[in-house]
């Protein structure tokens, strides 16, 4: 990893730290708002399996697999085109979905896996790479999760907020700029703008 690169990864890790911090500090504002509550919650401590992931924790990925030549002997990994896959199975996996709490994912800086269904590998296992046998396959994301949730998670944020009034939006948006200020390297996402926009709100 560069310095450039470990320096973006710093960045990170303290803008989504002082983030979860400040949505802390806006439910003693907002003591009846239970989304805003309900969010935080699964973001700091996990979100379980029947529980509606947001989008952005819902990231495209790419397949990886061992795969093994006739004689049955493992060779090399390889990467897997998604089009080697039915349409219905396709759909299953070309999202890796992130249930963990947040500040698990700043820690990351490998590669992170997830194994295909059992059923997949078996289903398809000589048919993704001609003259191979699929051992086994993980849908995997090469960039730290954080980079591409955080986009996802402040629109989100800001549509909790925007819910409880433009107020509460307008201080997040300034929170937002002042925030964003000490992180240089984010600022295109600081100065995002959200989907939905009221006249009255300023943006820095």
């Amino acid at each position: 990893m560069t310095i450039s690169q470990t320096n973006a990864r710093n960045q990170i890790d303290a803008y989504i730290r002082e983030l979860l911090a400040y949505s802390e500090e806006q439910l003693d504002r907002l003591p009846h708002n239970q989304a805003l509550r309900t969010w935080l919650e699964q973001e700091c401590h996990s979100y379980a399996e029947d529980d509606l992931l947001p989008e952005y924790r819902r990231i495209t990925c790419q397949h990886q697999g061992l795969f093994a030549n006739q004689a049955g002997q493992p060779c090399r990994l390889e990467f897997i085109r998604p089009s080697a896959l039915a349409a219905r199975d396709r759909c299953h996996v070309q999202y890796m979905s992130l249930r963990d709490p947040l500040c698990r994912y700043l820690e990351v800086t490998q590669v992170v896996r997830e194994p295909w269904p059992e059923q997949f590998v078996q289903r398809y296992c000589n048919e993704l790479i001609p003259g191979l046998v699929c051992l086994q396959a993980w849908q995997i994301l090469d960039t730290p999760p954080v980079s591409r949730m955080l986009a996802g998670l402040l629109e989100h944020l800001r549509k909790l907020l925007l819910s409880a009034g433009d107020e509460y939006f307008v201080a997040f948006n300034n929170f937002l700029c002042e925030l964003g200020s000490h992180y240089p390297q984010l600022k295109p996402l600081w100065e995002s703008r959200p989907a939905n926009q009221l006249s009255s709100q300023v943006y820095c």
